[in-house]
């Protein structure tokens, strides 16, 4: 359920000095293979990264979101949107989208994973 760790290692993968060794993924087992064309879907940036949004709320607890995704959220939501209306008035829709992303966030910081020291 490590969704951050999942995006740097895919991230990696796809990196250019990985890609270009096609010698070595075409030795892959098969199974392999379909598990890392499976995960590159899962973590693809089409659609806003639907698929990935999907899967972290729909995962057992503790989970680690790849929070880049909400990075992204406050962004757009920031530069899309005015903060106050043209009456003047707040802009309480921008402020709802804010705080629906926070709520998010800390939802998955309210699950602690047990961990045993080593």
């Amino acid at each position: 359920n490590n969704f951050n760790g999942l995006i740097q290692i895919i991230t990696g993968l796809g990196s250019y000095s990985c890609h270009r060794l096609t010698s070595t993924f075409d030795s892959l087992p098969k199974t392999q293979k379909v598990t890392l064309n499976e995960l590159n879907d899962l973590t693809s940036c089409r659609k806003g990264f639907s698929e990935l949004r999907s899967a972290t709320r729909l995962c057992q607890f503790p989970c680690i979101p790849y929070l880049g995704l909400y990075l992204t959220d406050f962004t757009f939501i920031e530069e899309g949107s005015k903060s106050l209306m043209q009456n003047g008035h707040i802009n309480f829709y921008k402020r709802n989208l804010l705080a629906k992303a926070i709520r998010d966030i800390q939802h998955y910081q309210q699950n602690p994973y047990c961990l045993d020291t080593v």
